[in-house]
């Protein structure tokens, strides 16, 4: 069924052909009367009719060789586009990455001097999770800026973008003590 799909010229030729053949071999009816010699008075052979089915036959092939590199070509082109679409889509986000990156790193630092100056009025358990949260934020929000690629993933409040498992944002990178 397949090689209906690819070669439909091809098989259209073969069937005619066949068709002909048949027409020929039981009518004995001459289709295609060729004289190249005007004093030739031979009885005439087939070989019109094999030249005509071999020509149907190489014009068929020849136009479904031709559709399936035109195939080919849209299908390398629509590939080429979509790499260029999903190259565009990272580099896009890597720029909004880069500035949510510096606004949130920003924010974690002024945490971060909150959490220094609430030493003695935090518990150190509070402020060690602070300090690792902060950690866990940093790095992720750096994973994101690295991306390579752009995959989505459910998320409570949407789909948003996938972090590489892998350990592209690992989470606690490091860990500050805090004096007590």
């Amino acid at each position: 069924m397949r090689s209906l799909q690819w070669f439909p010229c091809t098989i259209t030729a073969a069937l005619v052909t066949a068709a002909g053949a048949v027409t020929v071999a039981a009518t004995g009816v001459d289709i295609v009367h060729v004289e190249f010699f005007a004093r030739d008075t031979s009885p005439v052979h087939k070989w019109d009719e094999l030249v005509l089915a071999l020509g149907l036959l190489v014009t068929g092939f020849a136009v479904d060789r031709a559709a399936a590199v035109l195939r080919l070509r849209r299908a390398a082109e629509r590939d080429r586009l979509e790499a260029a679409r999903q190259a565009e889509r990272v580099d896009v986000l890597r720029a909004t990455m880069r500035t949510v990156q510096d606004i949130v790193n920003n924010f974690l630092a002024g945490v971060q001097w909150v959490a220094i100056e609430g030493e003695g009025v935090l518990a150190p358990e509070t402020l060690k999770l602070l300090n690792a949260s902060i950690w866990d934020t940093t790095a992720k929000i750096k994973a994101l800026g690295d991306l390579e690629r752009v995959d989505e993933e459910a998320m409570a409040i949407g789909n948003g973008v996938s972090i590489d498992p892998s350990g592209a944002a690992p989470a606690v990178s490091r860990e500050c003590e805090f004096r007590s």
